[in-house]
């Protein structure tokens, strides 16, 4: 029987309420559930299903969304998403053509929009910039120049454009301020905790104190990248000493899909003997906003079991010791993300056991770096702050 399982509280609802009430009939007589959240996310309704078969590997709590298997089928998008808002759309599709930029709105709210005058494979390039997010927008080149902007207000993002007064600012100097901005703002690197957790392990505690990490766990790191000296290393650091010494020897780095990956691996990190909370592993893996929790086999993991108010998503992979016997090693994966984390490709599958392979690689770190830019969306997460500290600071000098 697959069941989906949602665990969004709020103040008057009953911890124990955690199935959503918008139940339906599969084709093949198992229940499933719309996990509405995912409506506007992803481009058609999804349901979040769950194997009542197999004991969950994540225990609902409140406050968490819990994904123990999302489709029943193998099939979904192994891609990043959002990658146009992800990119230097600016620089790329407007900065070196014709094309005109407006400012508007309120230092709480700001809002740069850029129209591009230049016909780009049938579309003029746009892109509308909030304290929230970016919005690059092709709208056909049919329309005439004077109506894109009207066009853009009407049709594409009225609940934006539609009563804002912009103001265009034909200094070209503001053009190298959303270059600059544009870069500094874009992300281009990583940084993901590991946390190792013995079979049966569910205290914080525990898991940060193991210093003996098992062959599996070995196995799977491998799988993630490779173990680098820290000291002198050049590369993308994640906030580790490549100096001295003071955050360990070594540590696993990666690159993926041009992107620099840093893992802060729980065994890595500087060990202290007697002092039960590693404060200096929680130090790292607590600022971490996505962390994989692996664990050595069948236990239940609780996603309140790690303290931490900027951890925003825990992959637990767990070690299958029943369909690894054939020999490749394999795990079953779970994700809980706290609430305001949008839901996130891919989806995992109804029965979410991978092989160690090549296939499964992709499919983790795609949904590392999904979940993480998910996050960001959170309503306490600071890059909403950021960028409209950014935003604000070209207002101030162009208006």
């Amino acid at each position: 029987m697959l069941l989906c399982i949602t665990s969004c509280f709020s103040d008057s609802q009953k911890k124990d309420s955690v199935i959503d009430q918008e139940s339906e009939k599969t084709e093949n007589g198992n229940v499933a559930v719309n996990d509405v959240g995912l409506h506007n996310y992803i481009e058609s309704p999804v349901n979040f299903y769950m194997d009542m078969e197999s004991p969950p590997i994540i225990i609902p709590c409140e406050g968490f969304r819990i994904e123990l298997g999302g489709l029943p089928t193998n099939v979904d998008k192994v891609e990043l998403e959002n990658k146009e808002r992800n990119s230097l759309f600016y620089k790329e599709h407007i900065f070196e053509k014709e094309h005109f930029n407006l400012i508007g709105g309120t230092p709480e709210s700001p809002v740069i929009v850029s129209l591009c005058l230049k016909d780009e494979n049938g579309y003029y390039k746009t892109l509308t910039r909030t304290k929230k997010e970016d919005y690059p927008i092709s709208i056909p080149a049919h329309i005439s120049r004077p109506k894109i902007l009207k066009a853009l207000s009407k049709e594409y993002l009225p609940e934006i454009l539609s009563n804002l007064k912009l103001k265009e600012i034909k200094n070209e100097l503001i053009c190298q301020r959303l270059l600059h901005m544009e870069d500094r703002l874009l992300i281009k690197s990583y940084k993901f905790g590991i946390v190792y957790c013995k079979e049966g392990q569910t205290h914080e505690d525990l898991m940060f104190s193991n210093v003996n990490p098992s062959k599996e766990f070995q196995k799977f790191l491998s799988l993630l990248g490779d173990t680098v000296v820290l000291k002198g290393f050049q590369m993308y650091r994640g906030g580790l000493d490549t100096e001295s010494n003071t955050t360990g020897t070594q540590s696993l780095f990666t690159n993926f899909n041009g992107f620099q990956i840093m893992y802060h691996v729980s065994t890595h990190l500087p060990h202290t003997p007697n002092n039960p909370q590693q404060l200096e592993r929680k130090r790292h893996i607590g600022n971490d906003v996505v962390v994989i929790v692996f664990q050595d086999g069948p236990t239940h993991f609780t996603p309140t079991t790690i303290t931490s108010k900027f951890n925003h998503v825990y992959i637990v992979v767990q070690y299958d010791k029943e369909a690894s016997s054939c020999g490749t090693p394999h795990y079953r994966l779970g994700v809980a993300s706290k609430r305001g984390v949008v839901p996130h490709r891919p989806i995992l599958p109804a029965n979410p056991v991978f092989p160690h392979s090549p296939e499964f690689r992709e499919f983790l770190l795609t949904k590392l770096i999904n979940a993480e830019r998910a996050s960001y969306y959170a309503p306490d997460f600071s890059v909403t702050r950021t960028r409209r500290m950014w935003m604000n600071q070209i207002l101030d000098e162009f208006t």
